[in-house]
């Protein structure tokens, strides 16, 4: 590896490139190709980018348990990566994510999507959407985006107890610092994650029963 690795030059064809290998190739040729990037000239931020995408991209693929945890590992990993002030360390970081993908993709079985990460085009803005730059486009709202833009269908499907108006004490538009979750909400969650478990091992998870206070 060349010894100065880690000043790179930031390129999005580099990132489009790893993106494709990440989709088809074995543990061992993605490591290959993050390693060729680097001493191509490639900068670390770059690859980091395909390999956080690729994670999203295969959670966009097949939901579920396994490809929830290739982000959560790619999550990790990088953030180790950023806390480390040892090349090495950074180093076996980056190229052990780039085997995780495959290792990843494999795990989560033949009958992927063709969902791709760097074909997601913005949308305008429709019925009980919020404008915006995170929205698909136009200006941001002064205050806020309606309360509980897209949260109604998935309120619906996690048994929310309002039927699907906004969820209580979810953050919404740029009150995103107010983190204050209801117990419905709560529940949801653990709901959503036990049926994505399930869908994987087969067997009925059942959550604790008990008092679910607020908070």
């Amino acid at each position: 590896m060349r010894a100065d690795w880690v000043e790179g030059k930031p390129t999005r064809e580099a990132t489009g490139h790893l993106l494709s290998v990440f989709r088809t190739a074995s543990d061992e040729d993605a490591c290959a190709a993050v390693a060729a990037a680097l001493n191509e000239g490639v900068s670390p931020a770059s690859i980091w980018d395909a390999v956080l995408g690729s994670a999203g991209e295969l959670l966009m693929r097949r939901p579920g348990i396994i490809s929830l945890h290739a982000v959560t590992s790619a999550n990790a990993l990088r953030y180790s990566y950023g806390t480390s002030d040892h090349a090495m360390v950074r180093l076996m970081l980056l190229l052990q994510n780039a085997a995780f993908l495959p290792l990843f993709r494999a795990a989560a079985g033949k009958e992927l999507s063709e969902a791709r990460v760097d074909q997601l085009e913005a949308v305008g803005r429709g019925e009980g959407g919020c404008g915006g730059d995170l929205c698909g486009g136009g200006t941001r709202p002064p205050r806020r985006c309606p309360q509980g833009a897209g949260l109604s269908e998935w309120r619906r499907r996690s048994g929310g107890a309002d039927g699907g108006s906004a969820a209580a004490g979810v953050p919404q538009g740029n009150d995103a610092h107010d983190y204050k979750f209801s117990s419905a909400v709560i529940r949801g969650l653990l709901q959503l994650l036990a049926g994505m478990a399930e869908s994987v091992s087969g067997d009925e998870l059942v959550l604790p029963a008990g008092e679910r206070g607020e908070g």
